[in-house]
């Protein structure tokens, strides 16, 4: 009797079902956390931008946060430019900000040919940017297409 009342010392080993991989228009996903709690006047702005005749303008604004992370990281890799801790934060801020609107811009569906190949341009560029590689440039490139296809 005095067996069964004895507890295990040794942690049980749980198992937890492995994440589901993310695909598609998924791979797209601004930064969490205080960088993104940074920018409450951009995502007021952006909930100004909610027809399907405003993707073109979202793709505009993710060009030109995209534009300004990359010639803040140029910068950053002159010789000038050592020590400067603030470009690489400033670059990381603009990227983060290109995300958000990159994360708007997908659950937008375009209503024309334009504003579909413009959107799915620009979520191919924040995939690859994003690490994916080239599968999830393809799988996000399928799913921006057959989005706007299915509008």
């Amino acid at each position: 009797m005095a067996k069964a009342n004895r507890k295990s010392t040794t942690p049980r080993k749980t198992r937890t079902a492995p994440k589901p991989a993310l695909q598609g228009l998924d791979l797209i996903r601004a930064p969490r956390g205080r960088i993104n709690l940074d920018m409450p006047d951009l995502k007021r702005e952006l909930r100004l931008f909610r027809h399907p005749n405003d993707i073109v303008s979202l793709v505009a604004l993710f060009d030109a946060y995209l534009a300004g992370a990359n010639a803040l990281l140029g910068i950053e890799n002159q010789p000038r430019a050592e020590g400067l801790g603030i470009l690489t934060r400033e670059s990381s801020f603009m990227w983060a900000k290109a995300l958000v609107v990159a994360e708007h811009m997908k659950a937008i569906q375009p209503s024309d040919v334009l504003a579909i190949e413009h959107r799915a341009r620009a979520l191919l560029s924040a995939t690859l940017e994003l690490g994916h590689g080239l599968e999830g440039a393809r799988a996000v490139l399928e799913a921006a297409m057959a989005a706007g296809t299915a509008a």
